[in-house]
């Protein structure tokens, strides 16, 4: 509250408001007099001060805070892309000048560009996820108490899973999916943990489930009980990385566990994006609770919102090597390792 009461002292808008009211009832000759429209004018402006002092309240103890991650993309596009996302939050109900003004955060606080798209070096991706996580922890350093954050993302689904393990699983948030030509906004809520009804909130991810509505798993039978590695191929999206896996695993000898929807490639934004994200999760970490099995390996295919709730899911202490596919072929090279990040 004392957060609350010191925003509100250095508000110049709050003033503005107790001055026009202090104004209103004053005549020319110093004394206090309502004006002909007086006490319902009094009335409405001690409802607008009342309001001001209670949003500023709520948004002191709990915010909905906006990040952008863009990846990869020419500058227009970037510019394109944040007018875009700015449109989509309000129409959501995310008021961004609202946050902008009440904690004098600025378009580069919940932000972050790279205009180069990530190389297959290892080190390149390691140094844009410490920027990334730099900014984020940054900005959130300087928003008190309880904060919900709304993600939207345009780059890579593996940059996306590394982020959902570093910064996704220790907070409350909201992840959107683009769909073009969908609605008043391209940009939809999938995922969406500001909801209290949700009582283990973001630990759900991690709740494994027992029957599988969404996801077909096969291979898990060809696994053997010998200390090993296993290769995984997530097929949630439409680029198949099952060619690229099932030709590393005639290199190396490894087994295949391949993860896919019952969907044709676009996943219905209609369906419970958090329990397809569990069902995801669950076998990656019972794969990884097996004592014989010392790695996996993840080659992705699946939308951002998916990729992100998983990471989280995951978090850092798995033994996983996650691929990036590159180039019209889709060919896959190693970026980094969970435990790594």
């Amino acid at each position: 509250m004392n957060q609350t009461l010191k925003s509100i002292i250095t508000d110049f808008e709050f003033w503005l408001i107790v001055v026009a009211t202090i104004g209103a009832v004053a005549n020319t000759e110093g004394k206090f007099k309502l004006i002909s429209f007086g006490t319902l004018w009094i009335v409405a402006m001690a409802a607008l001060v009342v309001s001001h002092i209670l949003r500023k309240h709520k948004l002191q103890k709990e915010k909905n805070v906006p990040f952008l991650v863009v990846v990869g993309k020419p500058k227009n596009e970037y510019r394109d892309t944040l007018n875009e996302v700015e449109l989509a939050w309000t129409h959501h109900h995310l008021n961004v000048e609202l946050i902008k003004k009440t904690f004098r955060l600025h378009q580069e606080d919940w932000t972050y560009y790279r205009e180069q798209k990530l190389s297959s070096k290892p080190k390149e991706w390691r140094d844009t996820l410490v920027e990334i996580g730099e900014k984020f922890w940054s900005m959130a350093a300087t928003l008190p108490g309880r904060k919900v954050y709304h993600f939207i993302m345009n780059g890579p689904a593996s940059l996306a899973l590394a982020l959902g393990a570093t910064i996704g699983s220790r907070n409350a948030f909201v992840f959107y999916h683009y769909m073009a030509g969908t609605g008043n906004s391209s940009y939809h809520k999938v995922i969406d943990f500001s909801n209290k009804n949700i009582s283990e909130g973001t630990h759900r991810l991690k709740t494994r489930v027992s029957e599988f509505e969404y996801v077909q798993v096969l291979g898990l039978e060809t696994i053997p009980m010998s200390r090993g590695e296993v290769l995984v191929a997530i097929h949630l999206a439409g680029h198949n990385p099952s060619g690229d896996v099932e030709a590393r695993s005639k290199d190396t000898g490894l087994p295949v566990v391949s993860i896919q929807t019952q969907f044709a490639g676009t996943i219905p934004l209609d369906i419970d994006w958090i329990r397809l994200s569990q069902e995801v999760a669950t076998v990656l970490l019972n794969l990884a609770g097996t004592a014989h099995i010392q790695r996996m390996h993840l080659f992705l295919s699946m939308p951002i919102p998916i990729a992100f709730s998983v990471g989280a899911a995951l978090g850092k202490l798995v033994r996983a090597t996650v691929y990036n596919s590159y180039g019209r072929s889709g060919e896959y090279f190693e970026v980094f390792k969970l435990e790594e990040l």
